[in-house]
């Protein structure tokens, strides 16, 4: 088999055999250009320890190349090594290589690669033209230039230290797809920031995710163990992986499994019995609160909640346990993005659809509610003075606020991206909206009383309102 390889001074100049899987030779440690340019019979090749350099446009056009195993001493490859090939599936780089050239993986598809540590020169075109690309990059990466995946389609990655704000729109949307191919082992190193706006990403521009649904099969995974689908959008995704035996039937399952007639019976039970202790004055015993709820005993006496852990979707929260007040709810008390929630408990915080708060309560946590999605009302305690920053940030399907008469304070981006608030009827005695309260509430109007204290404060900011 050796007579077909072209070999001069260690360098693999040609190969001339036509056999689908091929094992180069020890004692190379140069693959020449074009070494083996358009073997469409090529499927699977071994490459031996001791290669160092893998030439231009070596495998360039090889249609039907399937597996490539690269050796651990590679260090670098240049410019259109596998520039068409659009069979590879999968390309696992070596941990000590150092470069790669332009246009290296271009008009490939479904190609998915992870950057080793190693790496110190990428050229700005290696990614060009690719389709449907996903690239891991590592820890050490913070920052990708906004034109690496220039023409490159319906791509993702994964850069768990570039900042989200950071990413161009377009790497955004591939990072948002990037995170939910991403391993167990990378997600790791995913800043709980990013976490955060990645989700939030995706879930106010679902509608430009779902179309990559029938290419990515982890995407529609993700998606439906985050809850990230909402009920009125699942019929429509049906008929766009009709298709697929599989996804239908993903699809079916977290349809019936969002709303069922059990569910809506037990949430119907449970209403009706918080209702009566309420109006009959049976206070709630700490036992019963632990199932639903983690909380503790401030120095004043009264209770703080700290974090939800029920399984309700519409909560009437009770003003006591037993005989004791409860005061204060805490920071993240029920946002999914509060650390170190099982799994199950994030989805069940992503589908809470209303919330009361007792008139006992008189403070509110720092993003209490952040990115509650479902979330569609809140009834906020009359004894409330102010709302925290990011108190509802990306509760993207919220409509009606109940505000308490005495509110003084809303805080930094209080309320952004609520983008469905559409009427916001102001208390009169607000003295403090702060920066972005309202940022891309786009439909928002904020109906103000004239001549009262929020007018003066609502005045010099950027916010639609109308004077009653």
């Amino acid at each position: 088999m050796n007579d077909f390889f072209e070999i001069s001074d260690g360098k693999l100049i040609a190969y001339h055999g036509n056999e689908s899987t091929v094992m180069i030779p020890e004692g190379i440690t140069e693959i020449y250009a074009n070494a083996f340019y358009r073997n469409d019979i090529l499927r699977d090749v071994f490459i031996p320890e001791g290669v160092l350099h893998i030439g231009r446009n070596a495998f360039s056009q090889c249609q039907n190349l399937e597996k490539i195993h690269l050796p651990e001493s590679l260090l670098s490859i240049a410019a259109g090594a596998f520039l068409f090939c659009p069979s590879l599936r999968a390309l696992h780089l070596p941990e000590n290589l150092k470069s790669l050239g332009a246009l290296f993986i271009s008009y490939t598809n479904g190609l998915k690669i992870h950057l080793p540590e190693s790496l110190e020169t990428i050229d700005p075109k290696a990614f060009h033209y690719a389709r449907g690309l996903t690239v891991f990059f590592p820890a050490s990466v913070s920052e990708i230039p906004e034109n690496l995946f220039l023409h490159t389609t319906d791509h993702a990655i994964f850069a768990p230290s570039v900042p989200f704000d950071r990413l161009s729109p377009k790497n955004r949307l591939a990072s948002v797809i990037g995170y939910t191919e991403a391993p167990d082992e990378l997600l790791a190193a995913l800043s709980k920031e990013n976490k955060e706006k990645l989700f939030s990403y995706l879930r106010r521009y679902r509608k430009k995710i779902y179309p990559y649904i029938p290419y990515r099969e982890a995407l529609l995974y993700k998606l439906t163990r985050l809850r990230a689908i909402p009920y009125e959008d699942v019929d429509g995704l049906l008929e766009t992986v009709s298709g697929n035996p599989s996804f239908t039937a993903l699809l079916l399952h977290y349809k019936n499994s969002i709303f069922t007639p059990e569910l809506q019976q037990k949430q119907e039970r449970l209403e009706e019995r918080q209702l009566k202790n309420i109006f009959d004055g049976v206070p709630i015993t700490a036992t019963e609160m632990k199932k639903q709820w983690n909380f503790t005993k401030k120095d004043d006496g009264t209770y703080i909640l700290h974090s939800y852990r029920g399984k309700d979707k519409e909560i009437l929260l009770i003003p006591q346990i037993g005989k004791i007040p409860i005061t204060e709810i805490g920071d993240y008390a029920f946002s999914p993005f509060r650390l170190h929630l099982p799994g199950e408990q994030e989805n069940i915080r992503r589908s809470i659809t209303s919330v009361t708060l007792p008139y006992t309560v008189t403070k509110i946590g720092t993003s209490a509610f952040f990115g509650c999605y479902a979330l569609e009302e809140i009834t906020l305690p009359e004894n409330l003075t102010e709302i925290p920053d990011s108190c509802f940030y990306d509760c993207a399907r919220l409509q009606n606020v109940h505000f308490p008469e005495n509110l003084k304070k809303i805080g930094e981006r209080a309320f952004a991206y609520c983008d469905r608030l559409t009427d916001l009827f102001l208390p009169d005695h607000i003295q403090f909206i702060g920066n972005e309260a309202f940022f891309e509430c786009y439909h928002l109007t904020c109906h103000v009383k004239k001549g009262s204290v929020t007018e003066e404060t609502i005045r010099n900011l950027s916010i639609r309102c109308v004077l009653e």
